[in-house]
């Protein structure tokens, strides 16, 4: 009898051992999917050219060289953001201005602009709004209906205040209004509608 004194020490174990065997295993739960965030698309530099007319601010403009012109410039984006904030844009730019009816008015300027998109959060289409400053060759030549000639060119600093609307990420509608010294006591600024595409 002593050889199996040990078995009623035994029988605790093996009832152990018997219960944790019937507890079932625990079915790994996949952890749910992170939810997808929108991000804005990289506005990557590039090239746009613009092409619309333009109407003089003043009448002895429109005496001398007529009341419409055309505009024509080319730019490049410099980066994704501008000075003011994340949703703007900076870009260099070169614009031809042409009135051509009677007489000439022309204008070659430079500027450094930027734009800022109006909506509270990234659209590729809305408003937006921006600035300009520059330099540019303005030139006056032509005569009057009562036969006064005029024949001024000057270099002047310009400034221009922008708004437009984006269409889609390649084309926008923009309204600038120009505005600079008087040459030679002629009001020279202008009003400028044009259609925007970018490469």
């Amino acid at each position: 009898m002593r050889r199996f004194a040990f078995l009623p020490l035994l029988i605790p174990v093996v009832a152990s051992a018997q219960t944790t065997s019937e507890i079932p295993q625990a079915t790994p739960v996949p952890a749910p999917p992170l939810p997808s965030i929108s991000v804005a698309p990289e506005q990557r530099p590039g090239l746009f050219f613009r092409v619309g007319f333009q109407r003089g601010a003043s009448t002895l403009v429109e005496q001398y060289a007529g009341e419409y012109g055309f505009e024509l410039g080319i730019g490049k984006y410099l980066n994704p953001t501008g000075l003011l904030g994340p949703k703007s844009s900076a870009a260099v730019e070169l614009n031809y201005t042409l009135h051509n009816r009677r007489g000439t008015f022309d204008r070659v300027s430079a500027f450094f602009s930027e734009r800022v998109m109006l909506a509270e959060r990234y659209e590729s289409t809305g408003l937006y709004a921006g600035y300009a400053l520059g330099m540019g060759q303005t030139r006056l030549e032509g005569r009057n209906t009562a036969g006064v000639r005029f024949n001024e060119s000057q270099t002047q600093a310009l400034g221009r205040l922008i708004f437009g609307y984006q269409l889609n990420r390649r084309s926008a509608i923009e309204a600038a209004y120009t505005f600079t010294s008087r040459l030679k006591a002629v009001n020279v600024d202008g009003f400028g509608l044009t259609y925007v595409f970018r490469f």
